[in-house]
């Protein structure tokens, strides 16, 4: 699968930089309605995750095609009872609570980089 990046990767683009969670949080809830709530092959890194993310949201499709989240900043992650995030790439994210949350959601993390 090709992924095509879209007006939205490219807002992604711009907020790198920037100190906020909301703006992450108002693209991933937009990208979802308009992807029937599957965000495959999404390149999030260096993005400070939001820290509420409505239920069945997909980062990969069934594990094929995983969003990337790779130098993220990911402050608090609840778990989720679906697969949202199956293969996603989390290493090297600095993530501020329970890596078992991310593991239990099939996400590949480091477990040095938990404070």
């Amino acid at each position: 699968m090709v992924y095509h990046r879209t007006a939205l990767d490219r807002l992604l683009d711009m907020i790198r930089n920037y100190q906020t969670y909301q703006i992450a949080e108002n693209v991933i809830i937009t990208m979802s309605l308009v992807r029937n709530n599957v965000i495959c092959g999404v390149d999030f890194s260096k993005i400070k995750m939001p820290f509420f993310l409505p239920d069945g949201i997909y980062f990969s499709d069934n594990g094929l095609n995983p969003s990337s989240f790779r130098k993220s900043i990911v402050a608090y992650m609840m778990k989720y009872d679906n697969k949202s995030f199956l293969n996603c790439d989390f290493r090297e994210a600095f993530i501020l609570n329970n890596v078992n949350n991310l593991i239990s959601m099939d996400a590949v993390s480091d477990d040095e980089i938990i404070i």
